[in-house]
């Protein structure tokens, strides 16, 4: 009998916990849908390819960077990386769990180099 309730707290604690990786992927989900024309499914490799391929701008507005320290935009391409937003040249791109998660933190990495290249100041294209 004292098995069941660890059981169930394991299992109400893996639940819980999964909500904290769960929601984030699907806002991206609902977003890059929401705010795109276009849209269609990717991958992590495609998205990385794309995302290379691009001409950023960090943060969007080089005045106004403190408002998007996390985004990437290519406003000449119709291109953005903002708010869970995934799109390039105008067409969104979802991407399935896993594939999200390698993107998130593929972003991560791509922000820190940015903010130690540049720091606070100049934000121009790279």
């Amino acid at each position: 009998m004292i098995a069941f309730p660890i059981v169930l707290v394991l299992f109400m604690a893996a639940a819980f916990g999964s909500m904290f990786l769960f929601i984030p992927w699907s806002v991206h989900k609902d977003m890059t849908i929401n705010h795109s024309r276009k849209w269609g499914r990717g991958t992590f490799p495609e998205f990385a390819k794309a995302f290379l391929a691009e001409e950023w701008e960090w943060g969007g507005n080089p005045d106004r960077l403190a408002d998007f320290p996390e985004s990437f935009f290519n406003h000449a391409e119709d291109s953005e990386i903002h708010a869970s937003i995934y799109k390039f040249k105008g067409v969104g791109m979802t991407l399935g769990f896993i594939d999200y998660w390698k993107a998130h933190f593929f972003l991560k990495d791509k922000i820190n180099e940015q903010k130690s290249k540049f720091g606070k100041g100049n934000t121009k294209s790279w």
